[in-house]
C-alpha cells in the first residue's frame, strides 16, 4: 500500500460533494464525482477490506446507489446521496486509520508478551514431561496423588502441548496476537498440571 495513503483522501472527498452539487444538468460532473469517490477509497481500501470491513460494505452500497442514479440520469438524487457518501468515507478512513494504529500497538505489546512465553512454556513442558515420565513408571504414585488425578494431569498436559503448537504455528504464521492467546493458554493448562502434581513454576526454570 502507498505509504502516502492517509493524505491522497481529502482532495477526493471534496470532489464528490462540490462536483454533484452543481450537476443537476450536466452528466460530466456527475461521473467525474463517481470517479473521484471510488480513486478516494481505492488509496485506502486495502486496509479498510482488513480493519474495517463491515464499514466499507456500507459505503459500497451507498457507492452503488450512487452509480445506479449516474446510469439513470437522476442528478437530483446524486446531489442528495453525495453528502452521505462523503461523510461516509470520511468515517471509513478514520475508523481504518484507528483501528491499524490499534492492531499495530497490539502487536507491540504481543511480542514483548511472547517474548515472555517463548521462554517460559517450554520449560514446563519440559518440567512436566520430566515428572510424568518418572510417575507413569513408577510401581506406586505418591501419597497425595491417585491414578484419577495423575490421568487429569495428563490431560492438561496434552491440551497444553496441543495449544503451544497452536501459539508456535500462529507466530510463525505473524499472527502474533493470537499467538500470545493461545501461548497464554498453554501456559494455565500448564500451570494447572504443576498445581496438581505439586510442583512449582520456579521447578520449571530449573
Amino acid at each position: 500500500m502507498n505509504r502516502n495513503w492517509r493524505h491522497v483522501l481529502p482532495a477526493a472527498l471534496v470532489a464528490v460533494s462540490l462536483a454533484i452539487g452543481g450537476c443537476a444538468n450536466r452528466e460530466a460532473p456527475a461521473v467525474r464525482a463517481v470517479a473521484d469517490a471510488k480513486a478516494a477509497l481505492a488509496t485506502f481500501r486495502d486496509q479498510a477490506e482488513q480493519f474495517a470491513a463491515s464499514e466499507l460494505q456500507q459505503v459500497d452500497a451507498v457507492l452503488g446507489d450512487l452509480e445506479a442514479h449516474l446510469q439513470n440520469g437522476d442528478y437530483g438524487a446524486m446531489v442528495d446521496a453525495a453528502p452521505d457518501l462523503s461523510m461516509q468515507i470520511e468515517a471509513l478512513y478514520a475508523t481504518t486509520v484507528e483501528r491499524r494504529a490499534a492492531h499495530a500497538q497490539a502487536n507491540i505489546a504481543a511480542r514483548v508478551a511472547w517474548t515472555t512465553l517463548a521462554e517460559d512454556v517450554p520449560k514446563m513442558i519440559q518440567a512436566l514431561q520430566s515428572r510424568i515420565d518418572v510417575l507413569a513408571k513408577s510401581r506406586r504414585l505418591p501419597a497425595d496423588l491417585d491414578r484419577t488425578q495423575f490421568d487429569a494431569v495428563r490431560v492438561r498436559f496434552e491440551q497444553m502441548k496441543s495449544l503451544w503448537l497452536e501459539a508456535t504455528a500462529a507466530v510463525a504464521a505473524g499472527e502474533v496476537v493470537e499467538a500470545v492467546g493461545h501461548g497464554e493458554m498453554a501456559a494455565t493448562k500448564g500451570a494447572e498440571a504443576m498445581s496438581m502434581l505439586g510442583m512449582t513454576i520456579d521447578t520449571a526454570g530449573g
